[in-house]
């Protein structure tokens, strides 16, 4: 038996489909020498596939661009050390995580201690009133079908709640943040003081009277003016709703025939109507008069402190 002779490499199999066929492995070459070449590196043109020679490669490798830089600067510089990237404002503008404001601090516990003390004042005095409005007339419950009387009564509880709401919130705040029933409880007093003064021509000799028709008013006056904070945050609608109250009592003396008022409110009389149109425009008028000042004090003391 004779050796075979050696047969020359002949070129690898022709491609199918207009796609390039991998070569084969033959007799006189090694698998190895037909494996898939490594990766190029990073930044390196990419193996191109077999191509006969003298032929073009279809797609040819283009290098990759380098990386655009912003005007001489590392693309992925970082701020030094203990420099904020981004700037912060003051703690007073900052808003709060779940919108708004930050939260109030915390009152000192001698301005939680004033502020129970005179709220505590204000109820005995509306108290003092009322007690003394039942004494005189000897009717402690039919006397209270009267404004004047019921006023007083429904702000000493007004004014105990409030002395009493910084325990309940565990000594957080000082008062609620709506301040729309201290400012309706002021607008009642103050009507129930001017028509006592103008329109009754009455007189404060009696405890009933100088404590129901001047005393606890002005007190009222002096906490949304002077004392009280959430006045700041009274709405533009509150003067609007602050007559609700006065109405639905206007309602009740009609039906239980209070005859108290029936010098300038008679409602079988002919100025009946207008009467009532003007007063409930003094009383809005009024309530703005007192969101005026309330937003007035809010400001001055904002300029006095340099801050909110």
């Amino acid at each position: 038996m004779t050796d075979s002779p050696a047969m020359p490499p002949g070129p690898p199999n022709p491609p199918g489909y207009g796609y390039p066929q991998p070569p084969q492995p033959g007799y006189d070459r090694a698998w190895a020498a037909h494996q898939a070449q490594p990766a190029a590196p990073y930044g390196q043109p990419a193996a191109q596939p077999y191509a006969p020679p003298g032929a073009q490669p279809r797609f040819p490798a283009q290098p990759y661009p380098p990386a655009q830089q912003p005007y001489g600067h590392s693309p992925y510089a970082q701020p030094p050390y203990a420099q904020a990237p981004y700037p912060q404002a003051p703690y007073g503008q900052q808003q709060y995580r779940g919108g708004g404001q930050p939260p109030a601090e915390r009152p000192s516990p001698a301005v939680l201690v004033g502020v129970t003390c005179w709220r505590l004042v204000i109820a005995f005095a509306a108290y003092t009133g009322y007690h003394a409005f039942a004494e005189d007339t000897g009717r402690p419950i039919e006397c209270l079908r009267e404004l004047s009387p019921l006023s007083s009564f429904v702000a000493m509880f007004v004014y105990l709640a409030l002395a009493a709401h910084p325990f309940v919130t565990g000594l957080r705040r000082h008062e609620p943040r709506s301040g729309w029933l201290r400012g309706s409880t002021a607008i009642v007093l103050l009507l129930v003081a001017i028509v006592w003064a103008t329109m009754m021509s009455g007189d404060y000799e009696g405890t009933a009277s100088l404590y129901t028709h001047l005393v606890t008013p002005l007190l009222v006056l002096a906490d949304w003016m002077f004392v009280g904070r959430s006045q700041a945050t009274a709405r533009w609608w509150y003067p609007l709703t602050w007559t609700v109250p006065l109405l639905a009592y206007l309602v009740f003396m009609i039906q239980a025939d209070v005859t108290s008022y029936s010098s300038f409110l008679d409602p079988d009389s002919g100025d009946f109507l207008p009467m009532c149109l003007g007063m409930t425009a003094a009383v809005i008028a009024m309530g703005y008069a007192l969101l005026g000042i309330g937003r007035l004090r809010t400001a001055l003391s904002t300029d006095a402190t340099g801050g909110p």
